[in-house]
């Protein structure tokens, strides 16, 4: 919704004016309490797959950690009756993090802004647990009202109300339902499977490609379970492609068959589950005249792409 603003804000010329510099975002997450740096740079007001980001980083089994360095060469210009508070009042830099699919959304206060016409740096950090995210999560960085202490005509008169007129900067992170992934949960069975196929009751044109929806569970009271997980050897890798290029199989021709009984219409939604298979048999050349066809033409495409280290 678009709405006018009757005080003044943050606009282009006057983060030219205070020397505003944000940077680029650094990801890295802990694997046996050891730091792993995603090392693609990511540039702000971008959209990001983590999958393509970094394969080996799956949300059920890492964290993440968002960095990202936000400076100011002089604030002073933010303060007084020309600026957007007055000097009695304080700056912050808060981060609206929300996404539908994880069924979240918490606004945090992140660092306070002072008048100073000394340089400031601020290191924005944002944590999430292993098997919080899921979907599209959108990251949002602004200034707002921190403390406010006397008021000013033209000026926002509440704490907690945004003053930049855009975004400081903005990431969306695309975890899983892109089509380029595959959700992957755990379950605990001693005497069960080393894997098997989650299918929610979905409507394939409708519903989004996810693990609420859609997922394969691996047995952590399995044998197997560890070599498979870390994907360190080569068997084990090749196992994980087996496992997914089944999953792959199931799900193409079972879509397949309730497309055909419902005359789906060509007009397919982004991120829905029709979507997600369309864009396999896309990429991966799937040759859908019948099952083992699909099951044979995805185990060649899929061993293509199977990491050699």
């Amino acid at each position: 919704m678009n709405t006018f603003n009757l005080f003044k804000q943050i606009n282009k010329e006057l983060e030219e004016k205070i020397g505003l510099f944000v940077s680029d975002y650094s990801l890295n997450y802990k694997i046996d309490g050891e730091q792993k740096d995603i090392l693609c740079p990511i540039v702000p007001n971008t959209v990001q797959v983590m999958s393509e980001l970094d394969s080996n980083w799956t949300s059920d089994y890492d964290d993440l950690i968002v960095k990202q360095t936000i400076k100011i060469e002089n604030s002073s210009y933010l303060f007084g009756v020309d600026g957007i508070t007055l000097e009695q009042n304080k700056l912050g830099i808060g981060v609206h993090i929300h996404s539908k699919t994880s069924m979240f959304q918490e606004t945090i206060s992140k660092a306070e802004v002072c008048k100073s016409e000394i340089p400031q740096s601020f290191d924005i950090v944002c944590s999430f647990p292993k098997g919080k995210l899921r979907g599209k999560v959108y990251i949002e960085t602004f200034f707002y009202i921190k403390k406010l202490n006397k008021t000013f005509p033209t000026h926002a008169d509440l704490e907690g109300m945004r003053v930049s007129q855009k975004n400081i900067s903005e990431l969306v992170l695309i975890i899983d339902g892109d089509g380029s992934m595959f959700p992957i949960g755990e379950f605990e069975d001693k005497n069960g499977p080393l894997w098997k196929l989650k299918l929610g009751k979905f409507n394939a044109s409708e519903d989004s490609f996810s693990y609420d929806n859609i997922s394969i569970l691996l047995n952590t009271e399995h044998n197997l379970f560890k070599q498979l997980k870390e994907r360190k050897t080569a068997l084990s890798r090749g196992l994980m492609m087996e496992i997914v290029s089944q999953a792959m199989t199931i799900i193409i021709n079972k879509v397949m068959e309730e497309r055909e009984e419902a005359e789906i219409d060509t007009d397919i939604s982004d991120g829905t589950i029709l979507s997600t298979v369309d864009y396999w048999i896309s990429v991966f050349d799937v040759d859908t005249s019948d099952t083992v066809h699909i099951s044979n033409s995805l185990r060649i495409a899929l061993e293509q792409i199977l990491p050699e280290e």
